[in-house]
């Protein structure tokens, strides 16, 4: 019989429940764009609300934004409730939570193509850790 390791925790993880707590969707059609160049920015942000021995459930705030002010602005709120068939870890690093949180992002980016194709536009495509970052002030 193998030995697990501490580290196969994560590959015995699965999201057992997915609720949207939060859709904020704003369309500025009033904005004069040709004149402003815009930057697109994406400040995901994943926080362990509640662990237990084989619990895990994790919010994931999504916000979708431009700077200076854009054509529309999103933010996104999900709750995953994920289930280990191994002891999760009292200490989670944050690419670990990154790794776990993959699924909840998956879905936030697809409600956000499906909101900007709402708003008229081509549907905004990203992948689920695309590097767009707030910039540091």
């Amino acid at each position: 019989m193998v030995n697990k390791t501490h580290k196969d925790w994560k590959e015995n993880i699965f999201l057992s429940k997915i609720e949207l707590k939060k859709i904020d969707a704003r369309y500025f059609d009033n904005l004069e764009l040709d004149k402003t160049e815009v930057k697109l920015q994406r400040k995901p942000n994943l926080e362990i609300i509640k662990q237990g021995r084989d619990v895990l459930k994790v919010k994931l705030i999504d916000h979708i934004f431009f700077k200076p002010e854009g054509p529309f602005e999103i933010l996104i709120e999900y709750l995953g409730n994920f289930r280990s068939s191994m002891e999760i870890p009292k200490e989670i690093s944050d690419k670990d939570l990154k790794e776990i949180g993959f699924p909840l992002s998956t879905y936030s980016l697809s409600l956000v193509s499906n909101i900007t194709e709402r708003f008229g536009m081509i549907p905004l495509i990203l992948p689920p850790w695309s590097g767009l970052r707030e910039e540091s002030k």
